[in-house]
């Protein structure tokens, strides 16, 4: 029998099952629960932002998506170019976080989770979207991005490596794991 899942919006799962994932599928500490809360405090970012779970209730991943202004006050301004967007930076949202559970990888969740934040984000009249994909992903994340018709734009090396958090992949702080910044439309 094949398992049932559903789509919900971010609120729909408490603060502390979300933290629970982030420590999981991230790295511990990666996010706090009082960062969680402030980047899911903006109206427009929350109503973008969402959660994959099972048919029994139970988090199966999640993505968190970030309207402008405000992932400016989570993502460096350095790490990031929009003047290699060719587009008004007040049309461009931003891809903050995507994971899964490794059971619910490569069945398409990523994509659809995305596309359901990316239909908010046209209802909300932006043009395109941006994002970091971890390029050294054991998964090769960025390819799904590819996919939905986004471009690398920029390599950021050691993109994680001023938070004190452990890797899944480094496994001690710092990270030194690289991000590909990637833009693409929003066709949701």
């Amino acid at each position: 029998m094949q398992q049932e899942f559903k789509i919900v919006n971010i609120e729909s799962v408490s603060l502390e099952q979300l933290k629970a994932a982030t420590d999981l599928l991230i790295g511990r500490d990666y996010y706090t629960a009082n960062e969680l809360k402030k980047l899911l405090s903006d109206k427009d970012s929350k109503a973008a932002s969402f959660a994959l779970l099972n048919g029994n209730g139970d988090f199966m991943g999640f993505r968190i998506s970030l309207a402008y202004p405000h992932y400016q006050e989570f993502v460096d301004a350095k790490k990031y170019s929009p003047d290699l967007w060719e587009c008004d930076l007040k049309n461009v949202a931003y891809f903050k976080s995507l994971f899964l559970l490794e059971e619910v990888r490569g069945q398409g969740w990523g994509t659809k989770l995305s596309k359901t934040s990316m239909g908010v984000f046209k209802k909300l009249g932006y043009k395109k979207i941006f994002a970091h994909s971890w390029k050294e992903s054991p998964s090769k994340s960025f390819y799904y991005l590819k996919n939905l018709g986004f471009q690398v734009i920029k390599e950021h090396p050691n993109f994680w490596s001023d938070i004190d958090y452990e890797c899944t992949r480094c496994k001690t702080p710092p990270c030194d794991c690289t991000a590909l910044e990637m833009l693409g439309p929003i066709n949701g």
